[in-house]
């Protein structure tokens, strides 16, 4: 049975309002007027800690509000379903020494993040897939 102290989570809503012009989303029947939209995106994040293992899930979903796939009363399949963001496994203490490593899928922000950055600025993030030493 897991205790208060072995399960974490956090989650996280951000709802952003964007005026574009050039985008695919913009209204392409009035060229001369900004198109206005809204952008939401969800994240929840679960981390299970057992000694110095540690296994880390996050379920993201970011949609357009108002777009045309997401109006109620469609038959369709939702096109914009939720997806792992980040899912991976962490060991702290390999060999009793201060080496640690981590598997799977995360967000990886390297120095200044010019070249590789998590992009937490758009609406989806990026993650890679890998092993960290």
């Amino acid at each position: 049975m897991l205790s208060a102290s072995e399960l974490e989570w956090q989650a996280e809503f951000r709802y952003r309002m964007m005026q574009d012009r050039t985008s695919s989303v913009a209204n392409t029947e009035t060229y001369n007027e900004p198109s206005t939209y809204s952008l939401l995106r969800s994240r929840i994040f679960f981390k299970l800690i057992n000694g110095p293992v540690s296994m880390n899930l996050q379920l993201q979903d970011s949609r357009i509000l108002g777009y045309s796939s997401n109006n109620p009363g469609l038959t369709k399949e939702d096109e914009t379903i939720p997806s792992f963001h980040q899912v991976y496994l962490h060991v702290n203490n390999i060999l009793k020494r201060n080496w640690s490593v981590q598997l799977g899928r995360f967000e990886l922000a390297l120095g200044q993040q010019r070249l590789i950055a998590k992009s937490n600025w758009n609406n989806i993030g990026r993650s890679f897939e890998g092993f960290l030493t």
